[in-house]
């Protein structure tokens, strides 16, 4: 069985437990290198928003 990937708890997403599972299991779906362009797109417009507060 596949480990899902891991959400943290925030308190502006406000995640039900379905909605982890969910995001985890189409996580798993993605390919390494589909994960790695959205992990690099979220870091960057990350940065992008801290930037302009």
């Amino acid at each position: 069985m596949q480990k899902l990937v891991t959400i943290d708890q925030t308190d502006d997403l406000q995640l039900t437990n379905d909605d982890k599972i969910r995001i985890g299991i189409a996580w798993d779906a993605l390919s390494p290198n589909s994960r790695r362009a959205y992990q690099l797109a979220w870091r960057q417009l990350n940065e992008f928003l801290s930037a302009k507060g």
